[in-house]
């Protein structure tokens, strides 16, 4: 199938299968992948987080609103931004790309200073927002690079954000946990997956000017 049926095929699966499970190949490519998602001037204001243990994702189900996919799914990905997007993170960033780059000089300089000049503008509130976008552009990439390969993937919003920091010591690694999402393969008896997809026709979505 290409890309279209693919996502034609996908659906936010409620019910895993959880004896199946995602190869440890099949993973590191859905991570790869995640990695190499777009983000704002490059500079990742995010991390992922791959929740292994079943007893952290056992405690995490009562603050999901018990949706089952926190425990049943092959794995399950927090996505979380970055709290601290200051001179010192972007200096992190731009000593990297002059490593894997080469750079001159005078282009690490320009990327320093649009980037700190950009961020600048900015108050806290406005980073965290501007981070959380990030997030979602690579969520989005997540869930075309699992559709792809025929695995599930179901995004969570609903939980309880600071419960989640809490447990998984997020303030610790400067992070806040933004969205989820279920990876693995769908029990035969989900009921959403055996539904017709519907969106809004595409005549009406689309407005050219």
């Amino acid at each position: 199938m290409d890309l279209r049926e693919n996502l034609n095929w996908r659906a936010a699966v409620k019910k895993f299968d959880s004896s199946r499970k995602i190869s440890h190949e099949d993973l590191q490519k859905l991570l790869d992948c995640l990695n190499l998602s777009p983000s704002s001037m490059g500079l990742q204001p995010y991390r992922f987080l791959h929740i292994k243990s079943k007893e952290i994702r056992e405690k995490l189900l009562p603050f999901s609103f018990g949706q089952p996919q926190v425990v049943d799914a092959s794995d399950f990905i927090v996505l979380a931004s970055h709290t601290q997007i200051n001179n010192e993170y972007i200096q992190k960033y731009a000593d990297l790309l002059e490593q894997e780059r080469n750079l001159a000089p005078e282009f690490k300089e320009a990327f320093l200073n649009s980037a700190k000049g950009y961020l600048s503008l900015m108050d806290q509130d406005q980073k965290m927002k501007w981070a959380a976008h990030q997030v979602y552009l690579a969520s989005g990439v997540l869930l075309c690079t699992a559709a792809s390969m025929q695995i599930d993937a179901c995004p969570l919003e609903g939980f309880v954000n600071e419960k989640y920091n809490e447990i998984l010591d997020l303030k610790s690694y400067h992070l806040h946990a933004e969205l989820c999402v279920a990876l693995g393969y769908r029990d035969p008896s989900d009921v959403i997956s055996s539904l017709k997809k519907v969106r809004i026709p595409l005549d009406q979505m689309l407005i050219e000017f």
